[in-house]
């Protein structure tokens, strides 16, 4: 009786022990199954496009971009290369995502500038937009179309006053001498005009902080998405 339930205890036993093997060599085939097919999809996925999260976004060419200037530029005193710094006015969408918001710093240079001559020539002075710092630090290059200021011109008024110049230098000759008076004070009158018109400039272009100036992509711009 003894020897009979001694086996009995055996048999059940590696029952158990069997039964116990079994689950853990099914977990083990499921949990592989389901990295496979985790795997799998992962690869699929990629395959797909899905990873296109991680490709660089493109700011497309003609975009319009606002900002508004920290500091006043004039054609008399800024100089070709000179930087200047701005503000986004606007925020810079891509995708309907925010890529710049308002607010960010932009950093442009003087292209062209020149001051307003004495005898002619008007002033003028032109602007492009560099750089603009992103939102995770990185600084976005840009290539824009130029933004150009032209000064007024005191032409009519200086012809004016030439001419009057010489007006009264020949009158001046008509007093003095008759017909021959007239020629020596006409020439005379010029130069006393051209002197007094020499010493008339024609305005400057003064473009005060806080304008607001438009600048447009020239060429798309790409970066990195975050």
């Amino acid at each position: 009786m003894k020897h009979m339930l001694k086996r009995i205890s055996i048999l059940l036993a590696l029952v158990i022990l069997l039964g116990g093997s079994g689950y853990l060599l099914s977990s083990k085939l499921h949990s592989s199954e389901a990295s496979g097919v985790s795997g799998s999809n992962v690869a699929d996925n990629d395959r797909n496009g899905s990873g296109r999260d991680l490709e660089p976004m493109e700011i497309p060419e003609g975009t319009s971009i606002s900002v508004r200037l920290l500091e006043t530029l004039s054609s008399k005193t800024s100089r070709v290369g000179d930087q200047f710094s701005a503000s986004i006015e606007e925020p810079i969408l891509v995708d309907g995502k925010e890529i710049v918001p308002r607010g960010a710093m932009a950093y442009g240079v003087v292209t062209s500038a020149k001051e307003s001559g004495r005898i002619k020539g008007r002033s003028y002075i032109s602007l492009r937009l560099r750089s603009i710092d992103l939102k995770n630090g990185n600084r976005l290059e840009t290539e824009t179309n130029s933004v150009s200021r032209l000064g007024a011109s005191n032409k009519a008024r200086n012809w004016a006053l030439l001419g009057g110049g010489a007006g009264i230098g020949a009158g001046i000759g008509a007093l003095a001498g008759g017909g021959k008076g007239v020629a020596i004070g006409g020439p005379v009158g010029f130069g006393a005009g051209l002197a007094t018109k020499a010493l008339i400039r024609g305005h400057e272009v003064t473009i005060p902080s806080e304008t607001l100036l438009r600048f447009r992509l020239e060429e798309p711009t790409r970066l990195q998405r975050s």
